[in-house]
């Protein structure tokens, strides 16, 4: 049974499935693109790894190593799901990207016409201080169909030992509640095949809803382990917001600390 309450868990439309047996075990060839301040790496930055992953043949796994990346070309990321590209940090200790309040980390989009035929991942390190500031939603990380599909389709993506910090989708302002958006720290809107497993969302933001992360008119999403703390949002769904979706599993995960200002929907 999912939890409810003022500050915890928004839910409105939702049908939920317990599911099981759910793996994204792959058996596929992959190029490896290093990324790093050593002299080993092949790029010192985030984004040209993303550009070089995108022209390759093969699926590629970027691994970032031990450091701090900072916002400069290393946020603000658009990612093609039918790419199936993994980002491998070294640990949530030791690999953090700070987006400074600039940018979120990553959009993955979702293309209908084009299915992912592997698994795409971020896994092994600590975003902070993510920002949508484009308006939209998801602070440090989103996931969504591409520009103009009403619908995305299936995303075959997994967050695994992530943690996100300090991250605000509040429209204007990382600090006040202006225009309607969620998911302060994450958000999956329109598409289906989302694995979380232990991640944690700390101290994140949202406009509306989904103070630390909103699911949205999604299907077959599953978030196991983990926590969700100490956020806050406007109207419901403090920790976490499900809106419209359906084949959704809860396990294991905390919800800890998380309020809503103005409204008794949870």
């Amino acid at each position: 049974m999912l939890p409810s309450g003022k500050g915890g868990i928004g839910v409105v439309g939702l049908v939920v499935l317990l599911l099981v047996g759910c793996s994204t075990t792959e058996a596929v060839a992959r190029v490896q693109i290093t990324v790093g301040p050593s002299v080993g790496a092949a790029f010192n930055n985030l984004q040209d790894a993303v550009a070089a992953a995108t022209t390759s043949a093969s699926p590629v796994s970027i691994v970032v190593q031990a450091g701090q990346y900072n916002h400069t070309h290393n946020c603000g990321l658009v990612v093609n799901a039918s790419l199936g590209i993994r980002f491998v940090g070294a640990g949530t200790d030791v690999t953090v990207i700070d987006c400074a309040h600039a940018n979120r980390f990553v959009t993955v989009e979702v293309d209908p016409s084009v299915p992912a035929a592997v698994w795409g991942s971020i896994e092994g390190m600590t975003v902070r201080r993510g920002a949508a500031v484009d308006g939209g939603e998801g602070g440090a990380i989103l996931i969504q169909p591409t520009s103009g599909a009403a619908a995305g389709g299936v995303a075959q993506l997994e967050l695994t030992d992530v943690v996100v910090v300090d991250s605000h989708a509040n429209s204007t302002s990382v600090s006040g509640f202006n225009t309607a958006s969620g998911g302060g720290g994450v958000a999956i809107l329109r598409v289906a095949n989302v694995v979380m497993q232990g991640v944690t969302i700390d101290g994140c933001t949202s406009s509306t809803h989904g103070g630390a992360m909103t699911v949205s008119h999604a299907s077959n999403i599953t978030l196991r382990g983990g926590e969700m703390r100490q956020s806050t949002t406007q109207q419901y769904g403090g920790c976490l917001e499900i809106g419209f979706s359906n084949s959704l599993v809860v396990e294991d995960v905390v919800f800890t600390g998380c309020t809503t200002v103005s409204s008794s929907n949870g």
